[in-house]
């Protein structure tokens, strides 16, 4: 059985979407989960525009952010 965690939804974001996706690919990168490099922590941005960002989470235990 393979999970697949998702969440929709809208917040509202004090700064830029330049700014915000870049912390949050920085985040991601890091860890997202616990901002540390952990298992279940191991994520990748597939997708970052002006109005939605997607980040899935990586199988095989490599670790990169795309642009």
């Amino acid at each position: 059985m393979v999970l697949t965690p998702q969440i929709d939804g809208t917040v509202a974001i004090q700064s830029s979407s330049l700014e915000f996706a870049q912390a949050f690919k920085r985040r991601v990168a890091a860890g997202l989960l616990t901002g540390h490099p952990h298992p279940r922590s191991n994520y990748q941005v597939v997708d970052a525009g002006s109005d939605q960002l997607r980040a899935t989470p990586l199988i095989g235990g490599r670790r990169s952010v795309l642009v």
